[in-house]
C-alpha cells in the first residue's frame, strides 16, 4: 500500500493487476487516487468527493473528500453504480460551485435514481458546508460531448479522463482521435511512476501529508506535479554519477596495486633463480 495524501491510497499489486490484465477494472482506490492527483495539479481550486461517499454510515465528515472545502470552485464527484465489492459501473458528475452539475456516463445511460439522489446529497453537503441552501438539476453530457466506452471494463478510465479532461480543457472532454488503450496505459504510467518515486525514496516527507486547506501551494502540488520530483530525481542522477565516478577509481586503484604487486612478485622470483645459478 502507498500513500500519495493520508486520505487517498495507491495499492501497488492493484495498479499491476490493471497493467497485466487488459480487461480489469479500475477500482475504488486507484480512481480516488487518481482523481485527487490531478486536482493538485490544475489551476482551478477542485475538491473531489471520496467513491465511499454513497456508502458512508456517519454523516459527513472530512474523511469523505480530498481538497479545501471552504475554497472549491469545482467538485469532482466519481460514483459506482452497483453493489460495493461487485462488478459495477463508473460514472462521474461536475459540480460548478453554485452553478451547475454536468453528469458524464460514458454509455451515456439514463441517470439511476439512486445515483442522482447520491449526486445532489453530496452536492447539498458541500453548499450546507459554504452556508448556502441550494440545489441543482443535473445536465447530462451528451454522446457527443464525450468519448464512448466500447467495452465492458474501461469506465473507471473513462471518468478518470473525463475529469482530467474537464479540469485542464475548459470543461471539454472530448478527445479527437481517442484511443482508450493509449489512454489506459497514460493514467497506468501515471500511478507507477507514483509508486515507484515514494518506494525508491525520491519524494521527501511532504508527500505523504495531507494538502492543508489553509496552504493550497503546499509542497504536495510542487511535488506530484513534478517540479520537485525532477530535482529529486536529478540530484538522484548526479548521486548516481558521483558513486560511478568513485567506483571507477577505486577500481583504477586497484588495477595498479595488483600490478605493481605482480611486479614484486615476478621481481622476487627472477631474483631466487639468479641466485640458484
Amino acid at each position: 500500500m502507498v500513500l500519495i495524501t493520508e486520505k487517498t491510497q495507491i495499492i501497488e499489486s492493484d495498479v499491476q493487476l490493471l497493467r497485466n490484465v487488459k480487461t480489469s477494472m479500475m477500482n475504488d482506490t486507484c480512481v480516488y487516487a487518481y482523481l485527487s492527483l490531478i486536482s493538485m495539479e490544475v489551476q482551478r481550486k477542485t475538491i473531489v468527493i471520496s467513491p465511499y461517499y454513497g456508502f458512508r454510515t456517519n454523516g459527513f465528515n472530512s474523511n469523505l473528500y480530498f481538497g479545501n472545502i471552504n475554497e472549491f470552485e469545482v467538485a469532482l464527484i466519481p460514483v459506482f453504480v452497483g453493489e460495493a465489492g461487485k462488478i459495477g459501473h463508473w460514472v462521474l458528475a461536475v459540480y460548478e460551485f453554485n452553478s451547475h452539475i454536468k453528469y458524464y456516463d460514458s454509455f451515456a445511460n439514463p441517470i439511476a435514481s439512486a445515483v442522482k439522489e447520491n449526486i445532489l446529497s453530496a452536492v447539498i453537503d458541500l453548499n450546507r458546508h459554504r452556508g448556502l441552501n441550494m440545489t441543482f438539476e443535473i445536465i447530462g453530457a451528451s454522446n457527443e460531448e464525450m468519448n464512448m466506452q466500447m467495452d465492458g471494463y474501461n469506465c473507471g478510465f473513462h471518468v478518470c479522463i473525463n475529469s482530467e479532461r474537464y479540469l485542464k480543457n475548459n470543461g471539454i472532454v472530448l478527445k479527437q482521435d481517442f484511443n482508450i488503450a493509449c489512454e489506459r496505459e497514460k493514467i497506468l504510467d501515471r500511478l507507477v511512476t507514483v509508486v515507484n518515486d515514494i518506494e525508491v525514496g525520491t519524494r521527501n516527507r511532504a508527500y505523504f501529508l495531507k494538502k492543508s486547506d489553509n496552504n493550497e501551494d503546499s509542497d504536495i502540488a510542487e511535488i506530484i506535479s513534478g517540479e520537485k520530483s525532477t530535482t529529486s530525481k536529478q540530484t538522484m542522477c548526479s548521486q548516481t554519477s558521483i558513486n560511478k565516478s568513485k567506483r571507477s577509481k577505486d577500481s583504477i586503484q586497484e588495477t595498479k596495486r595488483k600490478n605493481t604487486e605482480a611486479k614484486r612478485i615476478k621481481r622476487m622470483s627472477l631474483n631466487q633463480h639468479t641466485k640458484k645459478k
